[in-house]
């Protein structure tokens, strides 16, 4: 069974269950996010992979190669779970995956391409190296998933339909409720407020950079949206 899975991995595609390719028309991957019901099992495989990649010292990252055991403990970890994410048994929160990249010393942007199947250029913001911009955390992914929610000029309960995503955990994601939401989870809210590939891609790095403090969380662009239509 494991083999099967890491062999579908040589389609970056991965079967074509979740693919951002912008040439092929806006709204296809959002499309099966929200069809495709192997999409998480896909993602946890290439998501591993490309961790065990970086961990081992392979192209594009060039970072020096760690054991599991070391990752484990600079992120404060059991390198057993470790070894269970890159074996794409198990994606875990996004606090500690974020934990994770940390650890691997790479922008948090990684999870959300891995995650998405996006591979890797030897440049742009999945190749770079972590650094701390802001508190992040829950409260503010909160904030940036609202405003996009918000700007889309949606309803929690729009959004919920259109993310197959119940209503109130929505709610509590945005209250900054949830310390650490699934990936998984986190890619549906945030395809239920984008129109396009591209923009999927843009809305799911800057969620998971905002929630690893990579990036500040929209304060401004919030209060002015919130100030023009009430949810």
């Amino acid at each position: 069974m494991r083999e099967d899975r890491a062999a579908q991995t040589s389609n970056p595609g991965i079967g074509g269950c979740l693919h951002v390719d912008a040439g092929e028309g806006g709204g296809r991957a959002i499309a099966l996010v929200h069809d495709s019901t192997h999409v998480d099992d896909a993602a946890r495989v290439r998501l591993g992979l490309h961790l065990r990649a970086i961990r081992c010292g392979a192209e594009p990252w060039r970072r020096p190669r760690r054991t599991q055991r070391t990752v484990g403990r600079k992120a404060g970890l059991d390198e057993r779970y470790v070894g269970r994410v890159e074996n794409g048994l198990h994606d875990g929160g996004i606090r500690a995956l974020v934990a994770i990249a940390r650890a691997l010393d790479v922008t948090s942007a990684v999870l959300a391409d891995a995650y998405i199947g996006i591979q890797p250029g030897n440049d742009g913001p999945a190749t770079e190296r972590f650094r701390q911009e802001a508190e992040g955390g829950a409260a503010a992914l909160g904030i940036a998933l609202r405003r996009l929610r918000v700007e889309q000029g949606l309803t929690i309960a729009e959004a919920a339909v259109r993310g197959r995503v119940a209503a109130s955990y929505i709610g509590l994601v945005e209250r900054g409720a949830v310390a650490s939401p699934g990936l998984g989870v986190l890619l549906r809210i945030t395809a239920c407020s984008t129109t396009n590939d591209d923009q999927l891609r843009t809305e799911f790095r800057l969620a998971l950079r905002t929630y690893a403090g990579e990036a500040k969380p929209p304060f401004d662009s919030y209060v002015q949206v919130g100030r023009r239509k009430r949810t």
